[in-house]
């Protein structure tokens, strides 16, 4: 492939975070999650951001030359250029059943807007929205089907340009698998891996597939791809599998990977006074960085904010009444066990025959906050806790350990030669 000079047009004002990007990766993954950085050891969305953000991506065109050189030679300058991180390398947001779910499922939503009750668009998830959000350059390359028809006629194997980018081979698996691992790449390959991964709504970015390869060859060139397009019709896909898969009634909830990004769309250009948030498109940074009291790694600091300043103003903005302070599937399992109160400024929970004091919970309760404050009035106190503060133990214990069928029998047959 044939080298290429970059042309500045315009470098946008985006100040570096100053976070590291080594942080303990997590396993978590499933319904309540969003997709992690598994791909990497100790690597996180944010810290992902963090890393290519401070190589100062620029507006750049690009110019094909006559002289050759490896495609190995990517720096993270290159990737960065492509701007792909500025909507892929997502931090984790707050749970998703319990932010989530229930902004899929009741919001109106008509040509990738949400919608409110009497018709006002709420939030928007179309190209020309996400570009905003996440201020994408607006010098970009469509992929589309001639791009790639273009791809598969100048690499009859669409895996080629994979073994220039290759650092450990072993980990690499065989082609007509169509799966190879993001760990097996080097420096900057490894990290657009996992960005795909994020594109493709995967839970994890331990591999990526085949079909990734020419977004991944583009962005590691430098270019600036369609990326607000692409994202937008994953999202329109996802967001219509999840509501034709859902059910209520049989308590059928699908996973949903994108919860970061409905979370971007409700956010966009509204208000939360209590919060101190006031976003617009005008804002030098991105929205994601701007609301960072909903990262999962920080949510849990700002609970009470989060519930009476966030939940409680976006329901009642686009349903026109208050939210439910706990979900409507909780509610009907917590009347077998207990009791909620609501009062002005917060809520709390009783649990039939608990001793415990219940905890000031913020007046929108997450379903996880819930679980934890009813396993904690079962267990804080109570016949079992006493004794086992005691350092005494309910008899019998559980669980009852039986020995094995044949021993039993061939003690029986000892007693009886006994006797």
């Amino acid at each position: 492939m044939g080298k290429k000079s970059k042309k500045t047009i315009v470098a946008p004002a985006t100040p570096a975070m100053v976070q590291p990007f080594a942080e303990p990766r997590t396993k978590k993954k499933g319904l309540i999650s969003d997709t992690t950085c598994l791909g990497l050891r100790r690597t996180t969305w944010q810290g992902t951001y963090n890393l290519l953000e401070v190589e100062g991506p620029q507006i750049t065109e690009i110019e094909a030359t006559s002289d050759s050189t490896r495609k190995s030679e990517g720096t993270l300058k290159d990737l960065a250029n492509s701007f792909l991180h500025s909507l892929a390398a997502r931090e984790q947001m707050l749970p998703y059943t319990d932010v989530v779910k229930w902004a899929i499922e009741d919001i109106p939503i008509t040509d990738r807007t949400f919608c409110t009750v009497d018709g006002r668009i709420f939030g928007s998830f179309q190209p020309e929205s996400l570009r905003q959000m996440y201020h994408l350059p607006k010098l970009e390359k469509k992929y589309n089907k001639e791009y790639l028809e273009k791809f598969a006629r100048e690499n009859e194997i669409e895996s080629a340009p994979i073994r220039d980018w290759r650092q450990n081979p072993s980990k690499h698996k065989h082609e007509c698998s169509g799966k190879y691992s993001v760990d097996s790449l080097s420096s900057p390959y490894c990290y657009v891996g996992i960005m795909m991964c994020r594109l493709w709504r995967l839970h994890d970015s331990v591999s990526f597939t085949i079909e990734m390869v020419p977004l991944m060859e583009s962005a590691c060139n430098s270019e600036v791809m369609y990326w607000a397009t692409i994202l937008s019709d994953k999202l329109a896909t996802a967001v219509l599998e999840f509501k034709s898969k859902i059910s209520v009634t049989e308590r059928i909830i699908p996973p949903f990977y994108y919860s970061a990004y409905i979370l971007d769309t409700l956010c966009f250009n509204s208000e939360f006074p209590i919060l101190g948030w006031r976003w617009t498109p005008q804002e030098s940074t991105h929205i994601h960085i701007y609301h960072r009291k909903l990262w999962k790694s920080d949510y849990k600091h700002h609970l009470y904010q989060i519930g009476n300043g966030f939940m409680f103003p976006i329901h009642l903005s686009i349903f026109y009444k208050p939210a439910p302070k706990i979900s409507y599937q909780v509610g009907i399992d917590l009347i077998s066990i207990g009791r909620w109160f609501g009062v002005e400024n917060f809520t709390y929970v009783r649990i039939f025959g608990s001793q415990a004091n219940p905890h000031v919970l913020p007046l929108y309760i997450p379903d996880k906050l819930l679980a934890r404050e009813i396993a904690y009035q079962i267990t804080s106190e109570g016949v079992t806790m006493t004794l086992k503060n005691k350092k005494k133990q309910v008899w019998p214990s559980f669980p009852l350990k039986l020995v094995s069928l044949p021993y039993m029998i061939t003690n029986m047959q000892r007693r009886k030669r006994v006797k």
